[in-house]
């Protein structure tokens, strides 16, 4: 290697999630760093306790992470 080869992103999960972050970012009107910090927790909360994810089987991260199985036969 010469240091001049192309590095090819192999992390598709980071790359989408950086991609949901800034199509969040850009449909917000941002004008100051309080907004910013507003819209990011806000997107964090919505990534990880809202919205299903594909590859953990239609959890969310904090479901996955509480250890919480949505789909689990409920008693009674």
């Amino acid at each position: 290697m010469n240091g001049r080869e192309k590095v090819v992103p192999k992390n598709g999960r980071v790359e989408r999630f950086i991609g949901t972050v800034k199509r969040a970012l850009a449909a917000e009107s941002i004008t100051d760093e309080r907004e910013v910090t507003r819209t990011l927790r806000e997107i964090r909360t919505w990534y990880n306790h809202e919205r299903p994810h594909d590859h953990l089987q239609g959890r969310t991260p904090a479901e996955v992470w509480a250890g919480i199985d949505v789909f689990a036969a409920k008693p009674g």
